[in-house]
């Protein structure tokens, strides 16, 4: 008998790529699916594209159709599902056909409660230009190697139920929740890796990766993941180095004359990782390839 599995999604004014999105799920191999889409106080037209489907699938709303964020329209959308397994999708991303039945096929056979696959990036609807954002050959990730360098898209994973509960869901005060969950689930239950380009991540302007506050809530959750796991003072200096990296790119892309200070502290917290940063945003630029990204080839 096949397990249900429970696709969530928070939308806020997500119209333009929402469409795209909704489809990627609807049109899945795995059949066994509930979908549900919180509609997190959308003032665009986000709410008649949803509507559009609802025959396919469940609009949920804050009460008085407010906007309570991305988080805790997550936790409300969790409260719904019925799945064995829950799957998570921004309004703008993609998934191949065959993502939900490879994820749930590769947990059935390892036992796993927590998957990921290899992610594709692109910009804007640019998809023959895509990168490797998450390397189907890479390692496989562990706690450590995330809290040091989150390279996983919440599109890219599915969860186990039972998983979801042990960690009680999503932490609604910071803006990297995602960051915050993954390492929460790691460290209590091993990862296992599709190595396959199954997710397609979507970069452009309005997405919450653009923001500064994102770099900045990053310490909350290094101050709250290092009290809770033995990560060592050695990678917390390490992922310092990298928030401070981060902090530095925003306010020179906004010409801020502090991107200087958050410079020095990145070099201070870890020499030999902020020179090959720096190195290798030089390189990206002189490719055309935007800083912070791997590159890949064309499909």
């Amino acid at each position: 008998m096949a397990d249900l599995v429970s696709v969530l999604m928070a939308c806020y004014n997500g119209e333009k790529y929402l469409e795209e999105s909704i489809l990627t799920v609807l049109n899945q191999t795995y059949r066994d699916l509930e979908f549900f889409i919180m509609d997190d106080g959308s003032t665009d037209g986000s709410r008649e594209v949803m509507e559009k489907y609802a025959d396919r699938l469940t609009v949920l709303e804050h009460p008085g159709r407010g906007n309570r964020g991305q988080y805790y329209s997550l936790n409300e959308a969790l409260r719904h599902a019925r799945g064995k397994y829950v799957a998570f999708i921004d309004a703008d991303d993609l998934w191949e056909p065959d993502k939900i039945e490879k994820q749930v096929a590769l947990m059935r056979r390892t036992g796993r409660k927590f998957c990921y696959t290899a992610v594709k990036g692109f910009h804007g609807d640019d998809m023959d230009r895509w990168f490797s954002f998450t390397d189907k050959d890479g390692p496989l990730a562990t706690a450590e190697a995330i809290l040091l360098d989150c390279g996983i898209c919440p599109a890219a994973t599915m969860v186990e139920r039972s998983a979801l509960e042990d960690v009680g869901g999503f932490a609604e005060d910071v803006m990297p929740g995602d960051h915050d969950f993954f390492l929460r689930v790691l460290e209590r239950h091993p990862a296992c890796f599709l190595r396959e380009y199954a997710t397609w991540y979507r970069f452009h302007p309005a997405q919450i990766s653009a923001k500064r506050v994102l770099w900045e809530d990053g310490f909350a959750v290094l101050r709250r993941a290092a009290g809770r796991y033995p990560y060592g003072r050695r990678l917390v200096r390490k992922r310092k180095a990298v928030l401070y990296y981060r902090l530095m790119r925003h306010d020179l892309r906004d010409k801020k004359p502090r991107f200087l200070y958050y410079a020095l502290l990145s070099f201070l917290y870890d020499t030999k990782r902020a020179a090959g940063h720096a190195l290798g945003a030089l390189r990206k630029r002189m490719r055309g390839t935007p800083p912070g990204v791997r590159q890949g080839g064309a499909a």
